[in-house]
């Protein structure tokens, strides 16, 4: 087997694996529901929607991986989704100042994936954070970030909630 094919598989097992790890720890023995928010929209309209969302509550959007075009330039089909990352300079600062375990989980993830004519955001369900970090600093970093990320979500989908 050439070079680039075993480079090429391996991406691929890199970038399934991730998304397996993503889908593990949405699933894990806590009952763990992710926070999703969807719309009718065109993908850069969401784009936009986020970013707005994000900014009305202090978040910018820091990093997009575009999880989609390394899987197509590898032959694979397209899975029409995109992975964010949302950030704001008092999270770190707090997080760093009272919890630095909770810098792994900075900045905030957001996936969002593509369907015809609509789009839906999906974040972590916090809830499942919560059981590795219960100290007294910990917990009500989690609490202010998850009810940030579902008054963006609520933001992004107009309704003023997002599902649960």
């Amino acid at each position: 087997m050439n070079r680039a094919i075993k480079v090429t598989i391996t991406a691929a097992i890199k970038v399934a694996g991730s998304l397996l790890c993503l889908l593990a720890l949405s699933l894990g023995s806590v009952q763990a529901a992710p926070l999703i928010a969807s719309k009718k929209t065109d993908p850069r309209a969401a784009f936009d929607d986020l970013a707005g969302a994000a900014a009305n509550h202090g978040y910018t959007i820091v990093k997009l991986q575009p999880v989609d075009s390394a899987l197509t330039k590898r032959g694979f089909d397209n899975p029409h989704v995109r992975l964010f990352f949302i950030g704001k300079a008092e999270a770190v600062r707090e997080a760093e100042e009272k919890a630095p375990l909770l810098m792994q989980m900075l900045p905030l993830r957001i996936v969002m994936i593509l369907r015809k004519d609509e789009v839906a955001l999906m974040s972590d369900d916090f809830e499942y954070w919560r059981q590795f970090f219960s100290d007294t600093w910990s917990r009500p970093l989690l609490s202010q970030w998850e009810a940030d990320m579902r008054a963006i979500l609520a933001d992004y989908a107009g309704n003023g909630s997002p599902s649960k």
